[in-house]
């Protein structure tokens, strides 16, 4: 099946200054907007980050602080990211563990929350390790964007690490898997349903978490689902030291906060 869009689905990618998502800073910002006609529009640009680029960041994806120190902050041009957004859902490789995290954390400074509620976060990342589970076997068995572009497109990734690249390639997958899986459905509610991630009714953006009528905080997964968070504290524990989206644990956090 082919993928149907009621509004556009804006694919972005970040390049950083490190990987802890509640202190680095965004480097290089590129987002592709896919219209439900079909038609795209790529936007690239390079940001200032406001600190100094360690040397292992560059080595990643190029980009050094001479290249960037004239280039306008974050807030500086947040109301043409946001103009971007408008209106459409959203998507990237990985986005729930690191780029949407990230993001919201640079939107948060600027005052503003991001993303607005009822917008659909799909990451093909997910779906990928959904449908093709890793093998326990194999410790290389790589999940990465590289790994899957060979697996749904057959051809190598070039440019990695290169934010219009990645972008481009993630859009690639995410049609190539619709059309793979009939079972998912091709519309983004029904993708996002499929896999569990964020609506408009989550308390955080991957859709573990989720809200009930009384605004109660819920697990939306695993052995606890339809629980409240606050009556399993254990499981929420082990929540906190596991792998799980920081976006996620902050919620956690907060939730055990209130209860000192």
């Amino acid at each position: 099946m082919k993928l149907k869009l009621e509004r556009p689905l804006v694919f972005f990618d970040l390049e950083t200054t490190g990987i802890d998502v509640t202190k680095d800073r965004v480097v290089e910002i590129s987002l592709l907007k896919l219209f439900p006609d079909g038609t795209e529009k790529i936007t690239t640009r390079l940001v200032n980050p406001g600190i100094e680029i360690p040397a292992a960041a560059s080595k990643v994806h190029g980009i050094y602080d001479l290249m960037v120190a004239n280039e306008p902050s974050f807030k500086d041009i947040t109301s043409s990211f946001l103009e971007i957004f408008r209106d459409s859902d959203i998507s990237g490789y990985n986005i729930l563990n690191y780029d949407l995290p990230l993001i919201r954390q640079e939107f948060k400074r600027c005052g503003i929350e991001f993303p607005p509620a009822g917008t659909i976060a799909i990451d093909p990342y997910q779906l990928y390790v959904r449908k093709e589970p890793r093998d326990p076997m194999n410790p290389s068995d790589s999940r990465n964007l590289a790994t899957a572009y060979r697996f749904y497109c057959g051809e190598s990734l070039k440019n990695a690490h290169s934010a219009e690249a990645d972008i481009v390639a993630t859009k690639e997958v995410f049609l190539a898997q619709v059309e793979q899986y009939s079972d998912i459905g091709n519309t983004l509610a029904s993708i996002s349903k499929y896999v569990g991630m964020g609506t408009t009714r989550s308390a955080d953006i991957s859709g573990k978490l989720i809200y009930d009528g009384n605004n109660e905080v819920l697990f939306n997964f695993g052995k606890h689902a339809g629980k409240k968070v606050k009556d399993e504290r254990s499981y929420a524990e082990w929540m906190l030291k596991s792998d799980f989206p920081e976006d996620t644990k902050e919620v956690l956090k907060k939730i055990f906060a209130s209860r000192k």
